[in-house]
């Protein structure tokens, strides 16, 4: 019977656990719970050698009062009742003072904080996979137990940044408005001042003119990822481009409905017009004219939909020391350059090739910067996979940099200018006793696109350069379902420009 009611006791005192933290059973919880009944057993324990203790001393005492405790026992209940709720009170005391102090952020935070590394590193796949709302919903959840002040101001931070990724990842503009609108109170209530401000300046941007709308052909579904943001109005009249002006095609891709021009126009002191539209574009697909309002043009710096940037870096034994601390600084400066929608790749080559994930900007110069030199300097095969699974519609830049020649018999020069081949590429030469620059300036050449040579102590410059080049690059989209695509003209101000790109 005594048995019984102790094992009562026990059981309400479970159900304690669970009316105090109802649906928090976690293993901090489960842990704080196993001490509270082990301090209940240790009670009991106590209890029963010190009640037996006295008995015995009053049974050696008075003979005639343990003949009549033997013939009473098993009687009465009454003595074990008192235990039991002695004991039921203690244990409720026990139960409820520890969960009081449990559910104190400097209790449990301390040991939530524990957990906190492999927590965001858990957030940092479902950001290099691009699932920024699992991360939203994850944060929430996790936001809504207890934790230090520090770690939820942290974990606060990163919501608000998913919330900014998700709004200009966005394929419409209302979509955009909900998730800005999400940061903005957000920030508000966590009092985050620098990141209430930019949510507070993109609300109140002006609304993008959207892409203009067309009736598909039958068979055909535009793509989600085909996202672009006007940022001017058409004008009646082509602008007459400033004296020196010059362009070229850099990248080039089609889908089944969507011809995509990668572009650089530049004036001759190096600069970007800016206030380039498409009206300003005379374009032709096959010998045929394109309307005006079947194409749109916008600079990679402003386009909201993500770029992709994949690194092809050596780390062959001659990279060695300096040249390989200064290399991670320039691609550092690259990829640090990038927004936080934008997506980098790194294939990373010596005697072997490997290549990574997509991933964030933030997580890319992470592992970048774990890079240690290797042996040999297997180039074509580097280069030939950095134009493998490509997302189709995005724009594409592949910047390559090796200090050496191909020592490796896997590919050779012209497959692998053929896998990158219609991207925007440039591939960097640093001058070394065993760089061939014949052979990266004929890859260059094959490949369509650009070689620039270097030095060890000039490739962040090297870096910066490219930096600038592709923020100023233009993409023209071209609205063309149905079309094999064999031949693009494009003629800039009513000819002062004329680029012209064969499919091949």
């Amino acid at each position: 019977m005594k048995t019984l009611i102790k094992l009562g006791a026990i059981l309400g005192a479970l159900g304690i656990y669970l009316a105090v933290w109802p649906g928090k059973m976690d293993l901090y919880h489960l842990v704080v719970c196993g001490i509270t009944l082990l301090l209940m057993g240790l009670v009991t324990v106590i209890w029963s050698q010190k009640s037996s203790s006295s008995e015995g001393e009053l049974i050696q005492n008075d003979p005639e009062l343990a003949a009549l405790m033997q013939q009473s026992a098993g009687e009465t209940t009454g003595g074990a009742i008192l235990k039991a709720v002695v004991l039921g009170v203690v244990a409720f005391t026990l139960v409820v003072g520890i969960a009081w102090a449990g559910s104190k952020t400097f209790v449990y935070g301390m040991f939530y904080d524990t957990d906190f590394q492999s927590f965001n590193h858990e957030l940092d796949v479902l950001e290099q996979a691009g699932n920024y709302a699992a991360v939203v919903e994850k944060l929430d959840e996790r936001l809504s137990r207890p934790m230090t002040d520090e770690k939820k101001v942290e974990l606060a931070r990163r919501k608000y940044n998913s919330l900014i990724t998700l709004g200009k990842s966005a394929g419409t503009v209302e979509e955009q408005r909900k998730w800005f609108a999400q940061a903005e109170e957000w920030a508000k209530k966590w009092k985050l001042d620098s990141a209430l401000a930019n949510a507070e300046s993109r609300a109140v941007q002006p609304t993008p003119t959207p892409m203009p709308t067309h009736t598909p052909a039958p068979t055909y579904t535009p793509r989600p990822e085909i996202v672009v943001t006007p940022t001017t109005t058409p004008r009646s009249t082509p602008q007459t481009l400033p004296q020196g002006t010059w362009g070229k095609i850099v990248g080039f891709k089609t889908d089944t409905a969507t011809i995509f021009v990668d572009m650089s126009i530049e004036t001759r002191e190096g600069g970007t017009l800016k206030s380039l539209v498409a009206s300003d574009l005379d374009v032709s697909v096959n010998g045929t004219i394109v309307k005006p309002e079947d194409t749109y043009l916008t600079t990679y710096a402003e386009m909201a939909q993500p770029i992709n940037l994949t690194i092809v870096f050596d780390r062959s034994g001659s990279m060695k020391g300096q040249p390989l601390d200064i290399a991670k600084k320039a691609v550092g400066v690259l990829v640090s350059a990038l927004r936080l929608q934008d997506q980098v790749r790194a294939v990373i080559f010596d005697s072997e090739v490997k290549t990574s994930g997509w991933m964030t900007p933030t997580l890319a110069i992470d592992l970048i910067n774990k890079i240690e030199a290797g042996t040999n300097t297997a180039l074509w095969e580097a280069i030939y996979q950095s134009g493998m699974n490509i997302p189709t519609g995005r724009p594409h830049i592949i910047v390559i940099f090796t200090d050496g020649a191909n020592t490796v018999d896997v590919n050779n020069l012209g497959s692998a200018a053929g896998s990158v081949k219609n991207n925007v590429v440039y591939a960097v030469g640093i001058e070394s006793p065993d760089f061939n620059q014949a052979e990266l300036q004929d890859f260059a050449k094959q490949s369509g696109g650009q070689y620039l040579p270097s030095s060890v102590d000039k490739l962040v410059e090297t870096f910066t350069s490219i930096t600038r080049e592709t923020k100023r690059l233009y993409r023209l989209v071209i609205w063309a379902p149905g079309v094999d695509v064999k031949q693009v003209h494009i003629s800039l101000s009513g000819g002062q420009i004329d680029l012209e790109w064969e499919v091949r």
